[in-house]
């Protein structure tokens, strides 16, 4: 699509500074203002074919595309962690936070545990400590 709206608009924007003129009905031979349109007219087909397959993906992917999870992404930060949407208290203890990725912390806590508890769960793993204030 990004091919397409370059090729059909800047040509366009190329034509307007030759001299094409706008908003008339007949265009005199001047340059090569043919061949420019035909560039432009290619471009729009291109853009309208990027247009085609974005929408027909959208549709396969709603139809018959796998419902993602809690956590596609496996994201490092904490608000992950609950489910969505978010219940009225997300954890029942407010988990510590040891560095910028807490949620790696907690899945590596996790993993080095023997997998006691799924990561996306409202558990907290030990270690953690209510911060008070």
């Amino acid at each position: 699509m990004f091919i397409g709206v370059l090729v059909t608009f800047l040509i366009q924007h190329v034509m307007g500074l030759d001299g094409m003129p706008r908003r008339i009905y007949e265009y005199d031979n001047v340059g090569h203002l043919a061949l420019y349109n035909l560039i432009s007219t290619v471009g729009s087909f291109i853009l309208a074919a990027g247009v085609l397959v974005t929408v027909i993906n959208v549709w396969r992917s709603l139809k018959v595309g796998v419902v993602a999870g809690p956590d596609p992404w496996k994201a490092n930060t904490l608000e992950w962690f609950t489910s969505s949407p978010p219940p009225v208290n997300n954890f029942d203890v407010v988990p510590l936070v040891r560095s910028f990725e807490p949620m790696k912390d907690i899945r590596n806590e996790v993993e080095r545990r023997g997998g006691a508890g799924a990561a996306g769960t409202a558990t907290v793993p030990a270690g953690a400590t209510q911060v008070g204030l």
